[in-house]
């Protein structure tokens, strides 16, 4: 596992953060704390794989705007709305606080490009962006790869009771918040 991840990790770091991120920054922390990989250039990685991403979506915006935008609903149109003066009144504060609003990761940059930041604007404070949220989370990965490294080495003679429990509590964890989704969904909540 180890040579796998020191000879794909870079590239799977620079990959999933084009597609998705968080996971894989902190996963990339985690593997820099253990010395698999290196710290500085999982950061740098992880940052230029945003960058990618959000550039992406926001040439989308860009190019096909308000007709991009549509293809959500007319439920959303109105807080699509309300996103895009909220990008016209504070255009270097969305282009960065996207990046850290949980689930506008994709479509915060699609409102951007369709609400005409300039090009030049969006890629200075993209940059910025990323670069915080590169180090923010391949630091909480690397905090979680301490952390987990100082459990095992004063638990390891207990560890098959902890990943046990630990599994045991992903478990009820996910079950209730799909039973509380569902129940969210039916509209009885």
């Amino acid at each position: 596992m180890n040579t796998w991840i020191t000879e794909y990790g870079y590239a799977a770091v620079m990959g999933g953060t084009v597609l998705e991120g968080e996971s894989v920054a902190i996963v990339a922390g985690i593997a820099a704390r253990h010395g698999l990989m290196n710290g500085v250039l999982v950061i740098l990685l992880a940052a230029l794989g945003g960058m990618i991403g959000d550039l992406i979506m926001f040439s989308i915006g860009r190019r096909y705007g308000d007709a991009a935008l549509n293809r959500f609903g007319a439920k959303r149109r109105a807080a699509l709305a309300r996103a895009q003066a909220l990008v016209a009144r504070h255009p270097a504060k969305a282009v960065v606080g996207v990046r850290f609003a949980y689930g506008l990761r994709l479509v915060g940059p699609v409102v951007i490009g369709a609400s005409g930041v300039p090009w030049s604007r969006f890629l200075v404070f993209n940059a910025i962006g990323a670069l915080v949220w590169a180090t923010i989370m391949v630091g909480i990965g690397y905090g979680a790869g301490e952390i987990l490294h100082r459990f095992v080495a004063h638990h390891h003679h207990h560890l098959g009771v902890w990943l046990a429990i630990g599994v045991t509590g992903a478990v009820i964890a996910f079950i209730a918040s799909h039973r509380w989704l569902r129940h969210a969904r039916s509209g009885e909540a």
